[in-house]
């Protein structure tokens, strides 16, 4: 089965309730959670783009357990994964492939995201917290 591998910023109210969507949502298990500054970034992520993004961006890599797994980034990579999750949230998915993209949404959001939420206390479950590549 592949497996896809999302980087986020850990210190982010918004990321993390996404991330805890994402669990609830993905019935197939098929996604795992990193974060952005930790030591599966550096396994998996080019110098370059950890540089580049420094924590403040979504990352997905997709197939992340190949040596050539696909990544997708900011926008296209929240559109990509409703697309692997499949069921109603497919047909979102598909503007992935839009030429022109949804990172300026993307950067809307984030730019504002720590405002949107508060810092919350989320309870992991042992078999959630498997799902966390350190």
């Amino acid at each position: 089965m592949t497996q896809h591998l999302i980087f986020f910023d850990d210190a982010c109210p918004l990321c993390w309730q996404s991330v805890m969507k994402i669990l609830a949502w993905d019935k197939a298990k098929r996604f795992y959670f990193a974060p952005l500054d930790g030591q599966a970034a550096a396994r998996y992520l080019k110098k370059e783009m950890r540089e580049k993004f420094q924590g403040r961006t979504l990352i997905l890599v997709e197939d992340f357990e190949k040596e050539k797994g696909r990544i997708w980034v900011r926008g296209r990579a929240v559109l990509r994964i409703l697309w692997l999750l499949g069921g109603a949230w497919k047909w979102l998915g598909i503007l992935a492939y839009v030429p022109w993209g949804f990172d300026w949404a993307y950067d809307v959001v984030a730019k504002h995201r720590h405002k949107l939420l508060h810092k919350g206390e989320f309870a992991l479950s042992e078999e959630e917290r498997q799902r966390f590549i350190k």
